[in-house]
């Protein structure tokens, strides 16, 4: 998973995200199914709400790098409430 440095300080300055919050919400939390997702602005992504373990709801958008790597981009990730990104 690779997080940018331009994603990372959006993350906290805009939605006072960590980047291991998004990752805990990603990789901790059994409910979250990703979901392809086929965006006309934002292109082929995958998309998932998954929550924290402190119980932040989050919504994350990644973009597949190298799908036999494993390799996959952040784009974006904030608290379902905070919808305004």
């Amino acid at each position: 998973m690779w997080f940018p440095e331009d994603v990372l300080d959006k993350l906290w300055e805009k939605h006072e995200l960590e980047q291991w919050e998004v990752e805990e919400a990603i990789f901790d939390d059994p409910a979250a199914a990703p979901v392809w997702d086929d965006d006309p602005v934002h292109g082929r992504r995958v998309i998932l709400y998954g929550k924290t373990a402190g119980g932040r709801s989050l919504f994350v958008a990644l973009k597949p790098l190298d799908l036999d790597a494993g390799w996959w981009k952040c784009k974006t990730a904030y608290e379902e409430e905070d919808e305004d990104d």
